[in-house]
């Protein structure tokens, strides 16, 4: 979905909701009803793997200069 959505032109990050609604569990609750394993635990492999892949490399792409702009960091009252 995020490669979908790279694509178009939206951030991968966008295809999050579509793909929340479509991994919804109550369209596989007749599975979890005839004994079947849950999401949960079939994902959790590939989330286990995929999740810190993910934080390196949006680590690895965040621009740090970015911070020593003016006034990034200032507090500002209202």
């Amino acid at each position: 979905m995020s490669w979908l959505a790279n694509v178009v032109g939206l951030a991968p990050l966008s295809a999050r909701l579509p793909l929340d609604s479509f991994l919804e569990d109550v369209h596989y609750r007749s599975f979890v009803d005839r004994g079947e394993h849950p999401l949960e635990d079939l994902i959790h492999p590939i989330s286990g793997f995929l999740a810190p892949v993910f934080f390196v490399l949006m680590g690895l792409r965040t621009d740090l200069r970015s911070f020593a702009a003016p006034g990034v960091l200032a507090w500002r009252r209202r």
